[in-house]
């Protein structure tokens, strides 16, 4: 949601040339947050697998939530790759 409201502000605000390729300060911009986002959700994956709880039912939390935060981390970088390759402002 994040992106899209940076990627809307950005298109009005201070509209990047069209006639330059894909690689301008507002895809810029839009990778690195998607970077950042997948970081911190890869951060979590990891705390949350290396928890130290005690065997049972809380252990099998932990896990599916590493699980889950690492879902969301694959599922970001493949929404923020796009800015990689489309110009921002159609």
């Amino acid at each position: 949601m994040l992106m899209y409201s940076v990627l809307s502000l950005g298109c009005e605000f201070a509209i990047p040339d069209h006639t330059v390729d894909s690689f301008n300060w507002l895809n810029l911009l839009l990778f690195l947050l998607t970077i950042a986002t997948a970081a911190l959700l890869g951060y979590l994956a990891v705390r949350c697998w290396r928890a130290t709880t005690p065997p049972g039912n809380k252990r099998f939390i932990a896990r599916v939530a590493a699980g889950l935060y690492l879902a969301a981390a694959v599922s970001t970088l493949a929404i923020g790759l796009p800015t990689l390759v489309l110009p921002p402002c159609l």
